[in-house]
């Protein structure tokens, strides 16, 4: 997938540790199935979400899996 067709709703980018930007496919189940993807247990995901009222705090961050368990 070429970077310049991000998309952030259908696309997250990937940020492997190290110099690795990879664009991973977002379907409906990703959230629920991404126990399922090794590669995406290190690194950081980019995405979006639809906000229609204010947070009640600063941040949200979704734990780390530890890919060894």
């Amino acid at each position: 997938m070429d970077a310049r067709s991000h998309h952030p709703d259908r696309t997250y980018p990937h940020l492997a540790p190290g110099p690795d930007l990879t664009l991973v496919d977002v379907g409906p189940d990703f959230w629920e199935t991404i126990d399922d993807r090794p590669e995406l247990h290190t690194g950081r995901l980019v995405t979006s979400f639809e906000m229609n009222a204010d947070w009640t705090s600063g941040r949200c961050i979704r734990p780390a899996t530890n890919s060894s368990s």
